[in-house]
């Protein structure tokens, strides 16, 4: 029996595939493929697909900060959508573009968590939706919430039953009241 050696890919590999695909009477790609190929050294290699999202509370407050960290984290600055709202306020034009602009496979960066959710409730039920359509979620100042890993997945899990946790005792305290409200 003859012996298989196999190679890992290598990266000038992806160029001839690449081409491959491309010139296949079979397969034809979008104008806006989720593939992106930049020169580095020469080679070609892929690049994920990154949006951002900055809010400030405030009109006097800045957004440069932010959306010099999202540039930085890779987010093209023509795909950094924002918001000058209060946190409570439910009107958020910029968010809701965001959502509207996200695709399966590409990947949300917001600066920190804060900045997304109006409450802990809307943060995770915001990045539930994220995980549902298949779009990744990454905060750049919150430590290891990345949800395009395991260990993020595991934060945000976390966070969301520490948020039903919540919920459950102000239930809990609310029946407690009307019961005793009731035996007055």
């Amino acid at each position: 029996m003859p012996r298989i050696t196999l190679r890992p890919l290598a990266v000038e590999d992806l160029s001839e595939i690449w081409d491959y695909i491309a010139l296949s009477e079979y397969c034809t790609l979008p104008a806006t493929s989720m593939i992106n190929l930049t020169s580095r050294n020469n080679q070609e290699v892929m690049k994920e697909h990154l949006i951002g999202y900055a809010r400030v509370s405030t009109g006097g407050q800045e957004l440069h900060s932010q959306i010099d960290a999202l540039k930085k984290a890779g987010v093209p600055e023509k795909l950094i959508f924002i918001d000058k709202s209060s946190k409570a306020k439910s009107e958020r034009p910029g968010l809701d573009s965001c959502m509207n602009e996200l695709k399966a496979e590409d990947t949300l960066i917001i600066w920190r968590l804060d900045r997304l959710g109006r409450s802990l409730k809307h943060l995770i039920e915001t990045v539930e939706e994220l995980t549902e359509r298949g779009v990744g979620f990454r905060s750049i100042n919150d430590g290891d919430i990345d949800t395009t890993t395991a260990s993020g997945e595991m934060v945000v899990n976390i966070f969301a039953t520490l948020a039903q946790f919540e919920r459950r005792l102000i239930q809990e305290c609310m029946q407690a009241g009307l019961k005793a409200a009731r035996a007055r």
